[in-house]
């Protein structure tokens, strides 16, 4: 009687092909068995980085549409470091949510970088803009921030310099929660920041105040609102 062979077992292989490499060390085919034994480890690093793929997707998902502010400032970050091509449907979902503007905008700084080439709408205060991140380049290099920032530079750096400091600060953090919509009427913003960080510091001013200006000093109070990330 033909006495039948103990397997050995090999956790993470496929059991398949360590059967096939198990009866070619029988039949003394050594390399035949060392291929199969090859082939059990990488059948199973593929199925495991399927269910790995699968499980990271899904995990995407549910922390773009649920998660606190501080778990999707983590999971941008691995986003960051990967194709992020493969999660471009519920990107797409989430920027024209109800998502913190500066969230989006990390988002959207990924893309860029990678130069996804895909139409894509972005919601921020209201306000709908159609982008192909591959068209756009960073938003330091807007012309809303150099324009302003050139201003202010003028403004305050010699007379207020721990002002203008401040203010490089702020006005950055604005152009990066407006990206990537389309700032207008350049001249209204550079008096509007001026009276507002006069009002700020209580500084004396005689800048006039039009209409235009007074929507802009609101939509700078508006922009202060939403700086700050609710974990931080």
């Amino acid at each position: 009687m033909k006495n039948k062979r103990n397997i050995i077992a090999f956790p993470g292989a496929d059991p398949n092909f360590v059967q096939m490499a198990s009866d070619a060390v029988a039949a003394g085919d050594l390399d035949l068995a060392a291929e199969y034994f090859k082939q059990a480890f990488s059948q199973n690093v593929v199925k495991q980085n399927e269910l790995g793929f699968q499980a990271f997707e899904a995990a995407v998902a549910e922390t773009l549409t649920t998660g606190t502010e501080e778990e999707q400032v983590e999971l941008i970050n691995k986003l960051s470091q990967i194709n992020i091509r493969k999660y471009i449907p519920v990107i797409k979902e989430y920027l024209v949510d109800n998502h913190h503007p500066i969230l989006k905008t990390l988002l959207l700084l990924i893309l860029i970088e990678q130069e996804v080439d895909e139409p894509m709408i972005v919601e921020k205060f209201g306000e709908e803009v159609s982008i192909i991140p591959a068209d756009y380049t960073s938003p330091e290099e807007s012309l809303f921030l150099l324009e302003i920032m050139h201003f202010i530079e003028a403004r305050f750096s010699h007379k207020q310099p721990s002002i203008y400091e401040m203010a490089i600060d702020m006005i950055s953090e604005h152009n990066l929660i407006l990206f990537p919509l389309e700032v207008t009427d350049l001249e209204a913003w550079k008096v509007a920041y001026e009276i507002y960080l006069n009002r700020m510091f209580d500084l004396y001013s005689v800048v006039e105040v039009t209409e235009k200006v007074e929507e802009k000093l609101f939509i700078i109070s508006k922009l202060e609102e939403a700086k700050p990330l609710h974990f931080m």
